[in-house]
């Protein structure tokens, strides 16, 4: 990042932990220890999100070691406010710890043009025409707990929802109380769940823990579950069936 700032890059770390201080002093222990794991690319009208992260180690074996198994989604030219204002957000979030290089005016500013210039009247009505045109639908979802359970809040609707069949991708040892709750009901009404797991997990700590093992009360209640034993598995995935 220091070659990027170089070239004239506005470079910033997300509460980074040299002030964890600052919240320390005011007693705000949660966001003390709070870290960005959101991944979100923004060029332009464009946008790539998903759980993919920006190293070699999830790049393809030309360009990396491809150890780990990802997946992203790419959001063509479309009218994207949410997702320049969790950047705006992000940047004036974290401005306190970058008063010596911006300023909360530069920024706005800067946020402000690119809203003037995505949100003219010509370019909302050709995003328009365009989805007219497109039958898929697409969501920019945030989650930063505590304020903000997007995620959480439309998987729980999406399960409740589901009338046949619910297929999960999930990589990491500990679940979300509510989800399971959600799934074990889904699954005594007859729903047919699949999970697909990590067998192997880069964390040295978790090394000799099955996933399989954690799903237990949801494999007793007739779930499928399943390790991926090749690489190490990164995505995130939901799917239900439309109830129709």
């Amino acid at each position: 990042m220091r070659e990027c700032k170089a070239a004239g890059c506005r470079v910033i770390i997300n509460n980074p932990i040299p002030q964890c201080w600052r919240h320390l002093m005011r007693f705000r222990i949660w966001s003390a220890f709070t870290r960005n794991h959101q991944k979100v690319m923004l060029i332009d009208d464009q946008c790539i999100c998903g759980s993919t992260n920006m190293s070699t180690g999830y790049s393809n074996m030309k360009y990396g070691s491809a150890v780990f198994r990802d997946l992203s989604i790419f959001l063509g030219k479309q009218e994207l406010q949410k997702q320049r204002d969790f950047f705006r957000n992000i940047f004036l979030n974290n401005i306190i710890y970058y008063q010596d290089e911006y300023t909360a005016d530069e920024v706005n500013r800067d946020f402000d043009a690119y809203d003037r210039l995505y949100n003219s009247k010509e370019m909302l009505m050709w995003y328009e025409q365009q989805k007219a045109h497109d039958a898929e639908s697409s969501e920019f979802l945030q989650e930063e707990r505590p304020d903000k359970d997007e995620i959480t809040y439309t998987m729980g609707q999406m399960i409740k929802g589901a009338k046949k069949q619910i297929r999960i991708v999930q990589p990491y040892v500990q679940n979300v109380a509510s989800i399971e709750d959600l799934l074990k009901e889904a699954l005594k009404r007859g729903v047919k769940v699949e999970v697909l797991t990590a067998r192997y997990r880069d964390q040295p700590c978790y090394m000799g823990l099955l996933n399989s093992d954690i799903f237990g009360e949801l494999i007793d209640l007739g779930a499928v579950v399943k390790e991926e034993p090749f690489s190490f598995l990164h995505m995130k995935v939901v799917e239900t069936d439309s109830g129709d």
